[in-house]
């Protein structure tokens, strides 16, 4: 209940002070290892401050960079398109993989899609979106990482 009203700065701190065991278990709720779901907490706090600041971010390069899983266990992230760590793509990719855990019936990826296309001026790639960036296997809905969690 703590957490409810923590900061996420908080959060984050409390996750840093976990016994390790407990902190690979939850990595591996996740499907990840520590370093990774570490390296994506991280990043995630970094964006909400940026956020929490009116800070630019949908063209900005970013200085916590969130890692990228390893294309031998994890090829979704790399195949069909990659997926590079130093734009805000990267952690909307993050965004949507731990949506697909926690709430998978969410429609926040389909809003931030009428967004993007709602201001289809503003240059995708600007923010780190590769060209076929629908077809990555975590934005795929028909991709088997998708259904595993259905």
């Amino acid at each position: 209940m703590a957490t409810e009203v923590m900061s996420y700065g908080s959060v984050l701190t409390l996750f840093h002070g976990m016994a390790e065991k407990d902190l690979k278990k939850v990595a591996a709720d996740f499907c990840l290892n520590l370093p990774l779901l570490d390296s994506w907490i991280t990043t995630l706090n970094s964006i909400r401050n940026i956020c929490a600041h009116h800070g630019r971010l949908w063209n900005r390069e970013l200085g916590v960079k969130p890692k990228i899983p390893f294309i031998a266990r994890f090829p979704e992230w790399h195949s069909p398109v990659p997926t590079r760590a130093n734009r805000i793509f990267s952690v909307l990719t993050i965004i949507k993989y731990f949506l697909g855990y926690i709430a998978p019936q969410s429609k926040w990826p389909d809003r931030l899609k009428c967004m993007l296309e709602e201001y289809s001026e503003i240059p995708l790639n600007f923010m780190g979106f590769p060209i076929d960036w629908q077809n990555h296997s975590i934005w795929n809905p028909n991709s088997s990482q998708n259904r595993n969690k259905a």
